[in-house]
């Protein structure tokens, strides 16, 4: 038998159920432009019947108690996530490789009248026309100004990606710091997930916020994520890692910490755990991405220092004369053991004096040095440069094509991803008015119900 103030609970739970309907639709209205966020949607289901058998004898009939809120949901496709998470990394490690390598090429200005092409051609250009005016000072003078020119054009060239090269170190040390504080918010976060849900509550908005972070953290290394169930908190391997004990995160206990981790050479190779020697094994991602542009740097600087080298080396070797019998007539400097001769390639101190004493035979056989295979690879000057730009310019267009077909990847999935997850106007403003005349009819009922009670009470005779 229910009380008399049975109908008045009824609609008070419908009050409540469809108010905080109406201020989900509204919290989901109010986020449809926040990147991240998930729709969330109210579980209403019908509360526990008055007569229930485990505990009394069935009767013709239930009398139902009203509608109760099982849950806001919120709405999310954990395969999506993980599709995502993985294409980011790769998206990382292609975004930086590609610019790294576009700031490579950018160092070489081909083809155009500052290139070193143009340096090279004027150059041997300007020997041929000393072979037919020897002791010329104007065409000595134009030899020595394009001498001065192509030396000049390979130790910025050298120097630039070089550069290039300490920044990529700078920015690798930059990620670190990044990581490290990706993983302790990612654990602060945790922990406050682990609370509310120890209270019994839902934390969807905490965890949309987490699933932002692991989805930056995934741009810089592939990641593994492992939910608990019931605490709802994760657990993130970093790279390739398989030990937990190299976990980067471990629920709300632990975030670990990682730096940049240099050879004896002082050269990068990754990154360790700190304080450790133990190598975090990075799998794609920004990290990778700017490993894979040092060492394509490391390989450009090897070419053009061979390239330098040879040069040096090639046409000190054509003069013979100028400077005593038994001292080697020097055009270029000699390059010291140990000096890399991209870096410090310039004319010899006395080269005023090897131009005055250069012969016509000696001139033409350095100005024909251009059209004779003398470099490694049995080819040319110009062919052993042209084949630095072309490996520079085929690594580009592979690292650009490679991130234009992730990025597709990732627009899809994220498109399918806002499909399920993200907010539709016109799929919320239908609910509000759902809800709305839900609350509406809960609100008439309880009038209803307060003027039969204000009769039963009131105006019943005694």
């Amino acid at each position: 038998m229910t009380s008399t103030f049975f109908g008045i609970e009824l609609a008070r739970r419908g009050l409540l159920a469809h108010r905080r309907a109406l201020e989900t639709t509204g919290h989901n209205i109010a986020n449809v432009n926040t990147p991240g966020y998930s729709r969330q949607e109210v579980v209403l289901s019908a509360s526990n019947p008055l007569s229930n058998p485990a505990v009394q004898a069935i009767m013709p009939g239930q009398i139902g108690t009203g509608v109760g809120i099982e849950e806001i949901r919120r709405i999310k496709d954990n395969y999506l996530d993980r599709l995502i998470q993985n294409t980011t990394s790769s998206v990382g490690y292609w975004e930086d490789l590609q610019r790294g390598l576009a700031r490579v090429e950018a160092v070489f200005p081909e083809p155009s009248d500052f290139g070193l092409q143009s340096l090279i051609m004027n150059f041997f250009g300007a020997w041929h026309d000393l072979s037919q005016n020897p002791g010329d000072p104007g065409v000595e003078a134009v030899v020595k100004g394009a001498g001065q020119a192509l030396a000049t054009g390979i130790r910025f060239a050298y120097n630039e990606i070089h550069q290039l090269r300490e920044d990529m170190i700078g920015q690798l040390e930059g990620y670190a710091w990044e990581i490290n504080s990706l993983a302790e918010r990612i654990r602060y976060l945790n922990e406050a997930i682990a609370r509310v849900r120890a209270a019994g509550g839902q934390p969807n908005d905490l965890l949309d916020a987490r699933d932002a972070l692991l989805e930056e953290l995934a741009g810089y290394a592939a990641i593994t994520v492992v939910e608990d169930p019931v605490t709802r908190t994760v657990n993130v391997d970093f790279g390739l890692a398989v030990d937990p004990d190299q976990r980067l995160v471990s629920g709300a206990i632990e975030a670990r910490r990682v730096e940049l981790a240099l050879d004896a050479s002082n050269n990068p190779i990754g990154l360790n755990w700190e304080g450790t020697p133990d190598p975090v094994v990075v799998d794609r991602g920004r990290v990778s991405g700017a490993l894979a542009v040092i060492t394509s740097i490391d390989d450009y600087a090897a070419d053009l220092n061979t390239l330098a080298g040879e040069l040096i080396s090639l046409v000190n070797d054509e003069l013979v004369g100028g400077l005593g019998d038994e001292a080697q007539a020097e055009f270029f400097a000699p390059v010291n053991e140990g000096e890399d001769a991209a870096g410090v390639i310039r004319l010899g101190d006395n080269v005023d004096t090897v131009l005055d004493t250069v012969t016509s035979a000696e001139a033409l056989s350095v100005a024909q040095l251009v059209e004779q295979k003398v470099m490694p690879g049995d080819t040319t000057i110009l062919y052993y440069y042209g084949g630095i730009l072309a490996k520079i310019g085929s690594d580009l267009n592979n690292a650009t094509q490679g991130l234009a077909n992730q990025e597709m990847v990732l627009a899809q999935s994220k498109s399918l991803r806002e499909s399920v997850s993200g907010v539709s106007l016109d799929e919320e403003m239908t609910r509000m008015f759902q809800y709305q005349y839900g609350y509406q009819a809960a609100a008439r009922l309880t009038t209803v119900l307060d003027e039969l009670l204000d009769t039963l009470i009131n105006r019943m005779a005694v």
